[in-house]
């Protein structure tokens, strides 16, 4: 025998709480729309993967948008080929523009601390003992 329910009335869960017909249709909603959203996710197309070019832009907006910008007129001009014409009519110019532009290295970090050096003395002397003594303070 089927029951029915006014809107507004109390339905059971699992016998334990009871809630309204409003909820009841509030997380139906929810739910449909999360399988709406996993049917698109699933029929989409896959992206299309980026050409070299569309990259160095792209990596290059990540960054700045005026670095994106000189990008594509990078693209525009030629790329890496008019770079090298460039540099071979120009050759100290993009030397000099190539330095200029190279990061800076960060020094390695290493570990910190006092340094402790032990002298064995029950070692035998060897040629690197002569008379080159080092002073460390």
């Amino acid at each position: 025998m089927a029951k029915t329910a006014r809107v507004g009335a109390r339905v059971p869960k699992d016998g334990s709480e009871a809630r309204t017909l409003e909820s009841l249709k509030a997380e139906i909603r929810r739910e449909l729309g999360e399988l709406d959203r996993q049917i698109v996710e699933a029929t989409a197309p896959p992206p299309v993967p980026l050409t070299n070019e569309e990259r160095i832009v792209s990596t290059l907006s990540d960054q700045h948008p005026i670095d994106g910008v000189l990008g594509e007129i990078f693209m525009e001009l030629g790329g890496k080929g008019f770079m090298k014409e460039w540099a071979e009519e120009n050759p100290n110019k993009f030397i000099e523009k190539l330095l200029k532009a190279k990061p800076a290295i960060n020094p390695i970090q290493g570990r910190t601390g006092d340094l402790v050096i032990r002298i064995e003395s029950s070692l035998g002397r060897t040629s690197l003992d002569e008379d080159n003594i080092v002073s460390v303070q």
